[in-house]
């Protein structure tokens, strides 16, 4: 073997001697050709590297049967990596780990080629039927060689393996369980990012009747997955965990680029949604040269184009308003900043509670407005992106949204009146005569308080109550 690494070495500086500038040349050229590969293969063009690495030192040293020994070791690891991680096999081999573990494959295929020469007693072969045989041989039966063992002891109920098969065993579920950690967190990343907002309810008919576009599963492969989204919709996990349930199974079963394909329209889907989208910030940086040093400071540019909604009746109560648009799990705080609400004066109407609803066999009437030049209503402004009002939508079939003109109220960062332009409900049907439904007062009054709308316009409201009398 030291003759061989002395012979190896000895040509490549003869070669190097001799050829000084095409060498030169050559290695500049790997270089940029290397360059070029990585910025176009990422993090793959490491395994051309290993690869052509290996050859070079194959053919420098005169042992091209090593060479192709840990080419088809390398090819035993990618196949043990693809079965384990069959979602995205390729995107597995994005990882340091991955190219160790075909790296060490590799390795061990080329010992086993070593050991085999020993064992023999003869140098390499000369005709290529017998190289051939015996690169097989330590390529495909590396793996055997090296997970051999030679007796077995029991430790706590268990067997405990004494031999090579210890040591790889140990060393290579070590790697299958780093890589699969790393994919694990890209897993996460990417189903939260598909997934997230979508009702598991709202697409199930949907994700079960695109089960039928995979032309290779057979029954039962099928019939399985069938039966996996029936069991999350048995569950009585919130909507969105069962969404993401259902994001996995289709990503185990069929890859990123299906799961990607099948909602990739979940944005414009508002029937899909679990609640009203957040605004969409544009989050920017910027750096700050402090004396010798830079910093780096996050800061929110333009915010998403935002609409006034004037809400005049329930939804003046932020907990009512909250609830439709699902928004349970923001704080006060939050949801105060996302849609910066102000008190607003709406002229030319009237609030009248003429929308029927059917109630314990009894018609109500639920809040609308009516055109009145002489009358005016007092209501609440929330600022809102066109998804988050699209989401409001959903519930309002038997109302329309309106174009209106308002006057917000003067505050302290708006010293006078100011008109604005914004939307709002208004029914599509109406009857006269009708009483208000009580819980809908209730709320109106509730949100008027809570506003901080003038005295006179709460007793207004209070009035309307049964027995309350006009005042």
């Amino acid at each position: 073997m030291a003759i061989l690494f002395s012979n190896g070495f000895s040509n490549l500086f003869q070669y190097v001697q001799t050829y000084p500038k095409l060498s030169f040349g050559a290695v500049i050229a790997l270089l940029v050709i290397g360059s070029l590969f990585y910025e176009r293969m990422g993090f793959y063009v490491w395994y051309l590297g290993v690869i052509a690495l290996g050859g070079v030192i194959a053919f420098g040293f005169d042992a091209t049967l090593y060479f192709y020994t840990f080419l088809l070791g390398v090819a035993t690891a990618f196949a043990e990596v693809i079965s384990k991680f069959s979602d995205e096999p390729l995107k597995s081999l994005k990882t340091p780990h991955a190219l160790i573990y075909h790296l060490m494959n590799g390795l061990v295929a080329v010992f086993a080629l070593r050991v085999l020469f020993v064992f023999l007693g003869t140098p390499a072969p000369s005709d290529l039927q017998t190289q051939m045989k015996y690169v097989l041989s330590a390529g495909l039966g590396s793996m055997v060689l090296m997970r051999s063992k030679l007796f077995n002891i029991k430790i706590d109920d268990q067997d405990v393996s004494f031999g090579p098969e210890q040591i790889v065993k140990i060393y290579f579920n070590f790697m299958e369980a780093a890589i699969d950690r790393v994919r694990a967190k890209s897993r996460i990343d990417f189903v939260r990012e598909r997934m997230r907002n979508i009702c598991f309810d709202a697409v199930y008919d949907y994700a079960i009747t695109m089960l039928q576009a995979p032309q290779a599963w057979d029954k039962d492969r099928r019939a399985k997955a069938r039966k996996d989204l029936e069991a999350v919709k048995r569950t009585q996990k919130i909507s969105q965990l069962k969404s993401y349930d259902l994001g996995f199974i289709l990503l185990n079963n069929m890859g990123e680029n299906f799961l990607t394909e099948l909602f990739i329209d979940k944005d414009t889907r508002q029937e899909w949604w679990i609640q009203a989208p957040p605004e969409k910030k544009d989050e920017s940086k910027i750096v700050v040269e402090r004396g010798s040093k830079f910093a780096v400071l996050p800061f929110v540019g333009t915010r998403e184009e935002r609409k006034g909604y004037l809400a005049y009746g329930s939804s003046m109560s932020s907990n009512e308003f909250r609830k439709r648009l699902n928004w349970a799990t923001k704080s006060s705080e939050e949801f105060e900043e996302e849609t910066s609400p102000a008190k607003a004066t709406l002229k030319g109407f009237k609030l009248t509670f003429n929308k029927p609803i059917a109630i314990n066999g009894a018609e109500l009437g639920l809040g609308n407005l009516t055109p009145d030049p002489s009358d005016e209503v007092k209501g609440v402004v929330y600022y809102l992106t066109q998804d988050q009002i699209s989401f409001l939508n959903r519930d309002e079939a038997e109302y329309q949204l309106v174009p209106v003109k308002v006057t917000l109220d003067a505050n302290g960062s708006n010293a006078k009146p100011q008109e604005v332009e914004a939307v709002t409900y208004v029914a599509k049907s109406t009857r006269d005569n009708l009483a208000p439904n009580p819980a809908d007062l209730d709320l109106a009054i509730a949100g008027a308080i809570e506003r901080g709308l003038d005295q006179d316009y709460v007793r207004k409201l209070e009035s309307l109550k049964p027995g309350g009398g006009v005042k």
